[in-house]
């Protein structure tokens, strides 16, 4: 009996033992289970700060060239670059993404050792392109840095320039001189209600009287007569830059653009991006052309001569209509002048003048955009007879001088860019409401997105 009792004492405690040795193989396997785990996890965590740091160095090449952008439109990096791959057209874009991703990356690489392309943040280093024939940023960041990159991530970037939508019947940065017999009314079609702002950044010498319907408002930061509001906010007059419509806006209406050049010669847009005007391919070599003739550095329309429908921007000089000839345009125009200072003071050309002798019965080429000058606008005829108007905008000053009560349709907008003064009487304008004007110069994002 005792025997027995050992042999069954000595089995339990081999069961004991067996027990205790597979609970600690198992606790042993869930502790390297766990530690590989952890480590696993730690090593992820760590790649994906690193991951994450890559594409904020990159993101922030995209935003510094936006900036850059906005400072100056035309702005290229390097200096010069364009697509000239096979595999990019400039009217359809890239064939596909890897022949994207690929140009890129062989452009962004090759500026490693370029001095100033790479940039430092606190996240990684980061180099960008942006080519003349693509409205595209390019960006690359390196973590930790570009000589030491454990990561790298191209970003893309699709921008466009936003425009500008007008809020007032009238407005000006500098002084208005008004308002000798001047009215302002609604153009036909829209609604009585609406109000026909008007403001000066300056002083405004009067307030109109209402032609028909609306409420006229009026207010300036200078002095200005009842029931003007003076001492109010400065309101935003977005730059007036001739320059920056032919570069975005040559390319959509190609087919009926006209450069009216220095020369004499009359040539068709260059559409490339940042271009000169009077670049392009010369259309006629003598005058005048659909229309137009030119004295001096003037242009007008010739007594037999009805402008045919189109865009014509006259660079380094001034429209005068009416100056020599009776002009009369009656297909859809827009004018556009390019003055020999752009952007710059003082000015000696850049004019439009709508004069006596001429007549103006059709509607703007470019929707919303019926004159840009690149100094003054002046409306001194008895003709403007268009059912449908638009914007008439001027570098320098806006001017309505009329002793026969003729009118504008649309709206007026100065920049005053030399400190000029506005002038405003004898004539009405009919405020239409606006549009949208595709002079905006500031820039929005439409695409962002990694390429792999």
């Amino acid at each position: 009996m005792l025997t027995w009792l050992r042999r069954r004492s000595a089995g339990d405690e081999g069961v004991a033992m067996l027990t205790v040795i597979g609970v600690a193989f198992v606790l042993t396997v869930f502790a390297v289970g766990m530690t590989t785990l952890s480590l696993n996890t730690l090593k992820s965590s760590g790649s994906h700060v690193v991951f994450s740091k890559t594409i904020d160095a990159a993101e922030a090449g995209v935003d510094q060239t936006l900036a850059r952008l906005t400072k100056d439109n035309a702005y290229v990096y390097p200096a010069g670059l364009t697509i000239t791959d096979a595999n990019f057209n400039s009217t359809t874009g890239w064939s596909s993404t890897t022949a994207e991703r690929d140009w890129a990356r062989t452009e962004l690489l090759s500026l490693k050792n370029t001095a100033g392309a790479v940039n430092h943040t606190a996240n990684g280093d980061f180099i960008t392109v942006r080519a003349a024939n693509l409205k595209t940023i390019y960006s690359m960041g390196f973590s930790p840095n570009v000589n030491n990159a454990t990561r790298t991530r191209l970003m893309k970037a699709e921008y466009i320039f936003s425009t500008y939508h007008p809020s007032n019947a009238i407005l000006t940065n500098g002084n208005i001189d008004c308002c000798a017999s001047y009215d302002v009314g609604l153009a036909p079609g829209v609604p009585t209600s609406t109000t026909i702002g008007i403001h000066s950044n300056g002083s405004l010498g009067g307030v109109p009287t209402s032609e028909n319907g609306g409420t006229v408002t009026a207010s300036a930061s200078g002095t200005c007569s009842s029931p003007c509001t003076s001492g109010t906010p400065r309101e935003t007059v977005p730059a007036i830059n001739p320059r920056t419509m032919y570069n975005t806006q040559s390319p959509i209406y190609a087919s009926n653009w006209y450069d009216l050049c220095p020369d004499g010669k009359v040539r068709a847009p260059n559409t490339a991006a940042a271009a000169t005007p009077c670049t392009g391919t010369v259309l006629s070599n003598t005058l005048p052309f659909r229309g137009w003739d030119k004295s001096g550095s003037v242009w007008d329309l010739d007594d037999n001569g009805t402008a045919y429908p189109g865009v014509y921007y006259v660079y380094q000089g001034s429209i005068h209509l009416g100056n020599s000839h009776t002009a009369s345009i009656s297909g859809a125009t827009t004018l556009i002048t390019e003055s020999s200072n752009n952007r710059g003071c003082p000015k000696t050309d850049g004019d439009i003048t709508l004069d006596n002798k001429s007549t103006w019965s059709g509607g703007p080429y470019i929707p919303g955009v019926m004159a840009v000058a690149g100094r003054n606008f002046y409306q001194n005829n008895q003709g403007i007879t268009s059912p449908t108007g638009g914007a008439y905008l001027a570098q320098g000053s806006v001017n309505q001088h009329t002793s026969s009560h003729d009118s504008l349709i649309g709206l007026m907008l100065a920049e005053d860019f030399c400190g000029e003064t506005n002038s405003l009487q004898g004539s009405v304008l009919f405020y239409d409401g606006g549009d949208d004007l595709p002079i905006g110069e500031l820039i929005r994002t439409t695409l962002e997105l990694e390429l792999p």
